[in-house]
């Protein structure tokens, strides 16, 4: 989920899509940090960046539980290695394609709050105004 606007900052950078990275809540207040993306395609270069580090994440987990049989599992644990080092070679150097980060405070008002929510609370800022959900 996001939101699709076109917002040029002070500097003449435009960016077009935004996201809600972290949601903060004290009694007092919402802080709500948002990254900035050119477009959607660099959040999805992302995307596949996260989904990439959690294939390895996997990878490793398995082959820690065969490492405790490893003369019955080397064959395995050898697969899983080369598999593992394989993913990480396809990673990039940068994994974080947001060209920046803005956070917004908000008052709290007593309620549960959803992650549709925070996106409508950005929305009642002049820099959202008019945006779209996507």
């Amino acid at each position: 989920m996001g939101l699709l606007k076109k917002i040029i900052d002070d500097k003449g950078i435009i960016t077009k899509y935004h996201k809600i990275d972290k949601v903060y809540i004290n009694k007092n207040n919402i802080l709500i940090n948002t990254k900035t993306y050119a477009d959607y395609k660099f959040r999805k270069k992302e995307i596949d960046v996260q989904q990439i580090q959690n294939e390895i994440n996997i990878l490793q987990n398995k082959i820690t539980q065969l490492s405790a049989d490893y003369s019955t599992n080397e064959e395995q644990i050898s697969f899983k290695q080369n598999e593992m080092e394989n993913l990480i070679s396809t990673l990039p150097d940068n994994t974080d394609f947001a060209i920046g980060t803005e956070t917004y405070n908000f008052k709290f008002i007593d309620k549960s709050y959803s992650l549709a929510d925070y996106y409508d609370l950005l929305k009642t800022l002049d820099d959202f105004a008019n945006s779209e959900d996507i």
